[in-house]
């Protein structure tokens, strides 16, 4: 996984393509529950995910000597 194709959330890195998948799919209108089953997450992952959005990546500064 290269870091251009991953999304930090809530400490967890998760692909921008399942991202995208369970926005697309919540947007369809299935429910939280429908969305978990196909893509193999829990409930409670999809509804956070649902609830955050796209948010754009926070980065930590670094120490450059």
């Amino acid at each position: 996984m290269s870091a251009s194709n991953a999304v930090a959330l809530g400490g967890w890195v998760v692909e921008l393509k399942e991202l995208m998948t369970i926005l697309e799919l919540h947007r369809q209108g299935l429910s939280v529950s429908a969305i978990a089953e196909r893509t193999g997450k829990d409930r409670r992952t999809v509804r956070k995910y649902i609830a955050r959005g796209l948010e754009v990546p926070r980065y930590l500064a670094t120490n450059e000597g």
